[in-house]
């Protein structure tokens, strides 16, 4: 994880932009970053396949950045 992505979701303006991701995003990428759960931990407790979890990191990831470039 990089710094940018801890200070991406940590930070208060994206707090709006989370809630306008998909549920199962959302979800995944506040394990990741503010309970700072492991993927495999994540892929745990949401019963999803670890190949499932990294993508919805990745396209979370990536959503967020563009709605707060535009914002």
């Amino acid at each position: 994880m990089s710094d940018t992505d801890c200070l991406l979701i940590n930070s208060m303006e994206e707090d709006d932009a989370l809630g306008r991701l998909p549920t199962l995003i959302r979800e995944a990428l506040l394990l990741r970053y503010r309970e700072d759960m492991t993927l495999e931990e994540i892929a745990r407790v949401v019963s999803a396949p670890l190949p499932t979890v990294k993508p919805r990191i990745y396209r979370g990831l990536e959503a967020l950045r563009l709605m707060l470039e535009k914002d």
